[in-house]
């Protein structure tokens, strides 16, 4: 039996691919940057890429053929999706 998964924030696939080579079979990967996304098409032509927020994917056709969710979830301090504050003290920043 294979393990079959899905990636959330994708980015280029570099978790995608780790978990390739450790055999889950990638049932789809997500990420909305488009550049990020035109690389895991180029790279990994069978995969489906689903250029996408998470928060707008319906992920309910997936229930029953995926064992394992990864993701990449990205850091707030930094994440150019989210509000950027510079200089805001927080201990996320200074990590």
């Amino acid at each position: 039996m294979n393990i079959t998964g899905i990636e959330l924030f994708a980015g280029a696939g570099g978790l995608a691919l780790g978990l390739e080579q450790a055999g889950v079979d990638t049932v789809a990967v997500v990420e909305f940057n488009h550049a990020a996304c035109e690389t895991l098409r180029c790279n990994r032509p069978s995969w489906n890429v689903i250029e996408s927020d998470v928060h707008d994917v319906d992920f309910s056709s997936y229930c029953d053929m995926v064992d394992l969710v990864s993701g990449g979830a990205p850091c707030q301090a930094f994440s150019y999706a989210g509000k950027i504050e510079i200089g805001r003290a927080s201990c996320r920043e200074r990590v």
